[in-house]
């Protein structure tokens, strides 16, 4: 399976799409799957906040630690902020934009 993650993420490089840092699988009980790709960098983050994060995310289970709790808060804080700068660029040029100048 790794290989075949490496093929693939070499395609995303031929294609000239933007590199996956990490993804997850999920799988139904009828055989189905779907792939969330994941486009974090994670250079700088440790594998107990990138778990706790993860568990977070697809399990909705919080963190019981004092360390975790902080992963948590700083992953939200940054997510809300990313989803605001987002949104302002894309306002940007808009139709909205243009009819409030």
């Amino acid at each position: 399976m790794l290989d075949s993650l490496h093929k693939l993420q070499k395609e995303f490089e031929i294609n000239d799409q933007e590199p996956w840092t990490n993804l997850t699988l999920f799988f139904d009980k009828f055989g189905k799957f779907k792939v969330d790709f994941n486009y974090v960098d994670l250079s700088n983050v440790i594998p107990h906040e990138q778990k706790t994060i993860w568990k977070y995310k697809y399990l909705g289970q919080e963190p019981k630690t004092n360390s975790g709790k902080k992963y948590l808060e700083k992953y939200l804080n940054n997510r809300n902020e990313n989803f605001l700068d987002n949104y302002l660029k894309n306002l940007k040029g808009s139709e909205f934009e243009q009819q409030n100048l």
